[in-house]
């Protein structure tokens, strides 16, 4: 008899049991993989999505591009949210919209003016939106521009793309590439701000895109649309010097207050900024010679991470120190100048340091004079608070760092002087 009953409560046990009841085979899932998200013309949101086409992916080797078959399929729909969106997608596609493959957000210009936070709170509420995709923001566009003329060179799984982009952006430090629980721990700090890295569309290669197929302009043509651009590629805001591939481009960070965007670095602020916050890793950098004509480049990597000190931090007249230590590998000198002699290096790493100082200090005043502190300076004192609402209460971004004197140190030290030593002298021959 008990074991009578004992089955009967293994069976009652089995009825109540979750099961498999909610399980979905792959045929009838449809992956979104990347997806933007802009600021419509009427108060709306425009979202679009990007579903992977997996069967494409099986093609056999050695095909050319125009008989490539589409990796995926683009879809815009206008809705008043991203949910709303979701579901008006999801009632058009054939399978059902699964999102535990989405690699990417890319955010427009114009909506982050406004703020992200009510779209970011949606996405960290769905189950099946990760906290480690990527988020990104269209420069002076909008996500689906970049969309529709992204051609990567390479990859064809838009995947791969996104994570080769990030691996690149991390090694060459013209931007940070940031996560969605990245971006919305730094926005819930006081005192600091969060960035994210920007993607802008160089508009002459997208005009060399036909069909699918980007087909570089003749030299005359290059030059001409190119002969006004005097500062270096990555200095500025404006997009490079540049013919072919593909028409993305990832340069510079913007800078956000409360979800809302307030400022741009170029390519160059992006790496100042990442030495000073410590994510920087290495870079090229480029100096020219005051005193002949030509330049030398060096690969400089951070030997240490940088040292910050606040003094008075809650006065009229802050005191910042920041120590960068840094390390320098010679590749590139085009300056008739001997710099790689034990009389010439020392004079060598100054002349950088002094430069790098210089624009260290640039890139923060102009944080001052945006009430932003995206270095995160204010984590150096953070820890002198005992109570965590006294350091709440600080604002620290608008009544003290503004008026703050800021001193940058840069120790730098050149270890190695590549395969030759000085620049290679030709002899004229009698």
């Amino acid at each position: 008899m008990i074991r009578i009953h004992v089955l009967a409560a293994l069976l009652l046990l089995l009825l109540t049991g979750a099961g498999c009841w909610d399980n979905r085979e792959l045929e009838t899932l449809a992956f979104v993989i990347t997806m933007g998200v802009d600021k419509g013309s009427d108060g709306d949101i425009e979202v679009t999505m990007r579903i992977a086409i997996p069967a494409t992916f099986a093609i056999r080797q050695g095909a050319s591009a125009e008989s490539l078959p589409e990796t995926s399929k683009l879809i815009t729909v206008k809705a008043r949210s991203i949910s709303e969106a979701i579901s008006l997608v999801n009632n058009n596609v054939e399978r059902r919209l699964d999102f535990r493959h989405l690699r990417l957000i890319t955010f427009g210009e114009k909506l982050a003016q406004e703020t992200l936070l009510p779209y970011l709170e949606v996405l960290a509420r769905h189950p099946q939106f990760r906290r480690t995709i990527y988020l990104w923001m269209a420069k002076d566009g909008t996500a689906r521009d970049v969309f529709l003329t992204t051609l990567p060179v390479l990859e064809r799984s838009v995947s791969r793309y996104v994570e080769g982009i990030v691996r690149n952006a991390d090694e060459l430090g013209y931007s940070r590439m940031m996560t969605m629980n990245e971006f919305l721990v730094e926005s819930e700090q006081y005192n600091t701000n969060a960035v994210l890295p920007m993607i802008d569309i160089n508009e002459q290669v997208a005009k060399e895109k036909k069909n699918g197929i980007v087909k570089p302009r003749p030299t005359p043509d290059f030059r001409r649309d190119t002969e006004e651009k005097e500062e270096p590629g990555g200095k500025e805001l404006e997009e490079l010097a540049r013919s072919g591939g593909n028409s993305s481009e990832f340069f510079g960070l913007a800078v956000f207050k409360e979800g809302k965007l307030i400022d741009k670095f170029s390519g160059l602020e992006a790496r100042l900024y990442g030495l000073i916050r410590g994510t920087y890793r290495r870079g090229m950098w480029t100096f020219e010679d005051p005193e002949k004509e030509g330049v030398f480049s060096l690969e400089i990597s951070q030997r240490d991470p940088p040292i910050v000190r606040v003094e008075d931090h809650n006065s009229d007249q802050p005191r910042v120190h920041v120590l960068l230590r840094l390390d320098g590998d010679v590749r590139d000198v085009t300056s008739e100048n001997e710099f790689i002699t034990a009389d010439k290096l020392p004079e060598m790493e100054k002349k950088i340091a002094q430069e790098i100082e210089k624009q260290a200090r640039a890139v923060i005043a102009r944080a001052q004079e945006k009430h932003v502190d995206p270095f995160h300076l204010a984590n150096a004192f953070r820890t002198s608070y005992q109570y965590v609402e006294d350091y709440e209460a600080l604002q620290w971004q608008a009544r003290h760092f503004p008026k703050a004197t800021v001193h940058v140190t840069v120790d730098l030290k050149i270890r190695r002087p590549g395969l030759q030593i000085q620049p290679p002298k030709f002899v004229e021959k009698e």
